[in-house]
């Protein structure tokens, strides 16, 4: 059966109710306070999720973008096999969104909890995803971003592959990324920034795109892949403790490198140094180049045959261990 809604129809349907057939909504109002429900097939109108109300979308439902959306504090949309939603700027999103498969379209400023284990999430354009009290990005979550996502306070991405096209990535305020395949294409930035924390998953910065760790933010584990063409920056402040920094592209360290930390120059990389190495491990490969003139206080510095080494003029070498197979110049003080 179906229940149509048009011009100057208005429906309710709460939890004493029976919805096991299709709703269809091209215009107007449906008030839902329910928890179980069949096919929504939303195209136009007002969709008003109440509190403690729990709609899901699944088989053919679909939520398109002409629909106003108001999804109440206690309230839950979950999306689920083959059901797809758009959420915008003009829309309320102070509840949650559970999202297990299917796909969520999101271009809107504000929003509550997202819990995504599954299914394909995309930020458009101007779209600004913020993950905290709890929301995170999971498992078998597929994501593309041309917009932003803020990891702040409680949020997380622990899973998932994630793939930024023109968008940014920001991590701060106890926010973390401990897992997941995130990959940085032309014109995007991960930062991680004051309180933030990267500490696991595969981060790929290909050409054009670009990682920073601002002060405050730590890299304490993962893999960070910095391809030719791309950019890295530790900046004052700026930490790395753990993980592995693999560098096709260019590398700049103004804050501190840490023991338990691993860096990689490879053919074509270059690697800077004008903050601190007090720990950790660097190979610089045949090819590679690393130029210091800030302090090197610990770790081992490894310089294969065919690479590059130089302590520049103002730069400092007390402490560590270098093993030269390939070029070495120190211009600065031992």
């Amino acid at each position: 059966s179906t229940l149509a809604i048009g011009a100057n129809g208005t429906a309710t349907i709460d939890s004493g109710d029976n919805w096991a057939g299709t709703v269809s909504m091209t215009d107007d109002v449906l008030n839902y306070n329910g928890t179980t429900n069949g096919v929504l097939n939303a195209t136009g109108g007002d969709l008003n999720i109440l509190q403690n109300g729990i709609l899901t979308l699944q088989g053919s439902g679909q939520i398109a973008d002409a629909v106003n959306v108001d999804i109440a504090s206690g309230s839950t949309l979950a999306i689920g096999a083959n059901g797809t939603a758009t959420i915008n700027s003009s829309d309320n999103w102070a509840g949650t969104v559970s999202m297990t498969d299917g796909v969520l379209n999101y271009n809107g400023t504000t929003n509550g909890l997202l819990n995504a284990t599954g299914g394909n999430l995309n930020i458009l354009q101007n779209g600004v995803l913020t993950l905290q009290g709890g929301s995170l990005i999971a498992n078998n979550t597929n994501s593309n971003e041309a917009g932003k996502i803020i990891v702040n306070n409680g949020g997380s991405i622990t899973g998932g592959i994630n793939n930024f096209d023109n968008g940014q990535l920001e991590i701060i305020n106890g926010g973390i990324i401990s897992g997941g395949e995130n990959t940085f294409n032309n014109g995007s930035t991960l930062t991680i920034g004051n309180n933030g924390t990267l500490s696991g998953g595969t981060n790929n910065i290909n050409s054009g795109g670009a990682i920073i760790v601002g002060n405050g933010g730590t890299i304490s584990g993962g893999n960070i892949n910095i391809a030719n063409g791309a950019n890295g920056t530790i900046q004052n402040g700026g930490t790395v403790s753990g993980g592995t920094v693999t560098v096709d592209g260019s590398y700049t360290n103004n804050g501190n490198i840490q023991a338990g930390s691993t860096t990689n120059v490879n053919n074509g990389g270059s690697f800077q140094n004008t903050g601190n190495i007090s720990g950790g491990d660097v190979q610089i490969a045949s090819g590679g180049e690393f130029q210091s003139n800030g302090t090197i206080s610990g770790g081992n510095i490894n310089i294969e045959n065919g690479a590059n080494a130089t302590i520049q003029s103002g730069g400092t070498f007390f402490c560590g261990n270098v093993t030269v197979n390939g070029t070495y110049t120190n211009y600065g003080e031992i």
